[in-house]
């Protein structure tokens, strides 16, 4: 479970959205828009995400 000031914040951690890359206004209307996305698939302001991952044990076959 994340909150969805901390799912916008993680945003901001990216090269793409750093907040030093933006301007306050331009960070304001992010922050705003994706918060109007996302709210709709909250639960009292929390957000949960499905992790899945397969890992496989093993050698490489030779010539795979």
């Amino acid at each position: 479970m994340q909150s969805i000031e901390d799912y916008i914040e993680s945003f901001h951690g990216r090269a793409s959205f750093s907040r030093e890359r933006m301007t306050q206004e331009d960070a304001e209307a992010f922050d705003a828009e994706l918060c109007a996305l996302v709210e709709p698939y909250s639960r009292d302001g929390q957000l949960q995400f499905a992790v899945q991952a397969e890992i496989v044990w093993g050698k490489p076959l030779k010539g795979r």
